[in-house]
């Protein structure tokens, strides 16, 4: 199975006719199928670019969302969106059942969300502008925002033990995981380097990353390949012997794929 991978792509940068010619650039790779790990576009955007870009690339989207794709929006209408796409075009994966890559390997998705664990949350100086472009994240209080980002990364923790389940299910001896933000420290790669305390805390959904540690170690005999973005920086992360965490580069203006085999 040859997997074409994107991540970040932030469609909505684009215009229409480049938007086709990365899905172009996607079908030339003579991929099987297309998974994209998040940041796909924005919400009022976000189902009209997946379908013109799928139809470029002859292929369906197989996604999770990012961050950007609820902006100027709310994550359940998004998410809605997502789930009633046409599955020729659109597949949001943690609305589904594992799909087969090859005989022993399956994909699996979840968004994630920076859940405001890891690095310093309480000290650090920065504030993305998902805290305005979210309706969900709109808060007057710090705190009530910390306390938000961890619910979200609860419920994609949740989600994750889910789909990771059902993977684990069909006997399949690799499991590919989707998902939008890093679960570790360690993936959060940002310019060649990890990400300081500044940044990790809504650069990594830890929640996630303790799923997958667990599961990884109950399960010896599986391999867990993880597939993420959110920091626009490339890197990999060995968790286990089990266990590989991939960051996909990216850049606004300038989408990049490339086959996972």
């Amino acid at each position: 199975m040859r997997l074409a991978w994107a991540t970040d792509i932030h469609l909505n940068f684009l215009g229409a006719a480049q938007v086709a010619a990365f899905g172009a650039e996607v079908a030339a790779l003579g991929a099987d199928a297309f998974v994209v790990s998040g940041d796909i576009a924005e919400a009022p955007s976000l189902v009209r670019l997946i379908e013109l870009c799928s139809e470029a690339a002859g292929l369906p989207m197989w996604f999770v969302l990012g961050n950007h794709d609820f902006y100027s929006g709310a994550v359940a209408p998004v998410r809605a969106a997502a789930r009633a796409m046409d599955p020729e075009r659109g597949v949001w994966l943690p609305a589904v059942d594992p799909l087969w890559l090859d005989t022993d390997t399956v994909l699996v998705g979840v968004d994630g969300w920076g859940d405001a664990r890891l690095g310093d949350p309480w000290g650090t100086r920065v504030r993305l502008n998902d805290f305005l472009a979210i309706e969900d994240l709109h808060s007057p209080d710090y705190e009530e925002l910390i306390l938000k980002l961890r619910a979200r990364g609860d419920e994609e923790a949740r989600t994750a033990q889910r789909v990771l389940d059902a993977a684990l299910a069909t006997n399949a001896k690799r499991i590919v995981f989707a998902t939008h933000v890093p679960p570790f420290r360690g993936a959060c790669w940002h310019e060649g380097a990890v990400s300081n305390d500044e940044w990790l805390p809504f650069f990594t959904c830890d929640a996630v990353g303790k799923v997958l540690e667990r599961v990884a170690g109950r399960h010896p005999d599986r391999d867990i390949l993880v597939l993420c973005g959110h920091t626009h920086g490339a890197g990999e992360l060995q968790v286990t012997d089990n266990l590989r965490v991939l960051t996909g580069a990216a850049e606004y203006g300038a989408p990049q794929v490339e086959l996972v085999e």
